[in-house]
């Protein structure tokens, strides 16, 4: 939902609103806890919610009550440390944080151009497609932290680079603008306000028509906020170096930041070979029909996330629900499987015993593909998006060299140590106390192991929280 923010940082921001702002917000904060509404968030993320619906009170607060439905529905709150994408997927989306704009905002870059419409769902799933987004912004909540505690002020939006160059007629087909307007709505409505502003860059002709499709999924305000240049390379890399120093500009866009540097992927064809049924490898495979579905019990202790994948080339839709002890819906999804098979996870709040039931409508018996895996609270620090957060701090992290007393809760040894070993890709001893899963000795890579040392070392129990 919200960054955690330093309270200081949030507290300074919040004393600098305008006048009709500050009642709102105090307001707000009164009908809420008025409707029994846990105030759990810093006053920033309520502004953000007031913002987004021009101060009307009662809006932003239906609104806000509505975001909070759905995360608990996609499982927001565990998305970084649960969810594994598939890597065909990784390659067939565009997506990736690369550098900070003038004004010390994380980079979110796009090339939407790139992506093969045809092979993206083959290479991955609608549904884990929208799962790597919102893993990307759940990350730049974390980002946001730590670029407000580098700089002592508030961060906590994003500036965009969307990148259009190739986009054609190919893109405009059911299923990809079905997948991409599913998308914005999505991060309209569990993100709202954390866009800086928008770069489309390389718009072609065809940008225009595109935009009938998405202006609907978008709110003034956002609209507000589009910066577009067409496709000029001199005016293009002169509308971006306007808002991101030139050292943080890829090779592509006129920079001189090799592309392969960055962390991004700018996507491009998806060949057969990366099509996700290519790379499916399930543990198992189960004969169900109507009347026999599948079953299996899972025991999970707290903070374990139970991940499945499931897959057939027999069926089209297959139906899964995860229960509780007391016979509770946890999870309830039905979905196609035809064109690529499906990921999801569970993060346990608490210990709990799962059953997962597996069902198809068809009377006939067909076979599914199956593969389940429980993995501890520990290890889930390892997931792609810790990794992808470690290697974006490291990227960074000669910009934090001057000001790494500012964290009070960052270990200055490990932030040290893994610069280091990023230069000379040699292993040093951290004086910082290692975590359970460092002493197991289950992180390999130095930088990784650095990040989580700085992170659950901290004194700070909110940060702990997390972890």
């Amino acid at each position: 939902m919200s960054a955690r923010l330093p309270e200081s940082i949030v507290a300074a921001a919040v004393a600098e609103l305008e006048d009709k702002e500050a009642q709102r917000l105090k307001e707000f904060k009164e009908e809420v806890i008025k409707q029994g509404i846990e105030l759990k968030y810093d006053d920033w993320c309520y502004v953000r919610f007031l913002r987004a619906r021009n101060l009307k009170v009662n809006k932003a607060i239906a609104f806000f009550k509505e975001t909070e439905a759905m995360r608990r529905e996609l499982h927001a709150d565990g998305i970084v440390a649960g969810f594994e994408p598939p890597p065909t997927a990784l390659k067939a989306w565009c997506h990736g944080w690369y550098g900070l704009d003038r004004e010390g905002h994380p980079v979110y870059h796009q090339a939407v151009g790139n992506v093969d419409p045809s092979g993206l769902l083959k290479g991955g799933h609608a549904s884990n497609i929208l799962q790597l987004e919102m893993c990307s912004a759940e990350g730049a909540n974390i980002m946001y932290e730590w670029l407000s505690q580098h700089r002592q002020e508030l961060i906590s939006q994003t500036t965009m680079i969307f990148d259009l160059q190739n986009l054609g007629w190919k893109h405009l087909n059911r299923g990809f603008i079905s997948l991409f307007t599913g998308n914005v709505d999505s991060f309209e409505a569990l993100y709202p306000e954390t866009l800086k502003r928008v770069l489309i860059i390389n718009a072609p002709r065809v940008f225009e028509y595109a935009m009938t499709f998405v202006r609907p999924f978008l709110t003034e305000r956002t609209l507000n906020k589009f910066v577009v240049v067409r496709t000029n390379p001199e005016a293009v890399y002169a509308k971006v170096a306007e808002f991101i120093e030139p050292r943080w500009i890829p090779q592509r866009y006129g920079g001189t930041v090799p592309d392969e540097e960055t962390g991004i992927s700018f996507a491009g064809p998806v060949d057969p070979s990366n099509y996700a049924y290519a790379h499916f490898n399930p543990t198992s495979s189960v004969n169900i029909s109507k009347r026999e579905p599948h079953t299996e019990e899972i025991e999970l202790a707290t903070g374990d996330v139970f991940r499945w994948s499931i897959g057939s080339q027999e069926v089209n839709e297959v139906a899964m629900k995860l229960t509780n002890d007391e016979g509770d819906i946890v999870i309830q999804r039905s979905c196609s499987v035809s064109s690529a098979p499906i990921y999801d996870f569970y993060r346990a709040d608490q210990a709990c015993k799962l059953l997962l039931t597996i069902s198809i409508s068809s009377s006939k018996t067909k076979r599914v593909e199956l593969d389940t895996t429980v993995t501890c609270a520990v290890d889930t620090l390892r997931s792609h998006s810790y990794a992808y957060l470690a290697a974006w701090w490291r990227r960074h992290l000669p910009d934090f060299e001057p000001h790494l007393h500012t964290y009070p809760w960052l270990s200055e040894q490990a932030a040290w140590q893994a610069y280091e070993a990023d230069k000379q890709d040699t292993l040093k001893q951290c004086n910082s106390q290692p975590d359970a899963a460092l002493d197991a000795g289950k992180s390999e890579d130095l930088g990784f192991q650095a990040l989580l040392n700085s992170l659950t070392d901290s004194q700070d129990p909110v940060c702990r929280s997390r972890f």
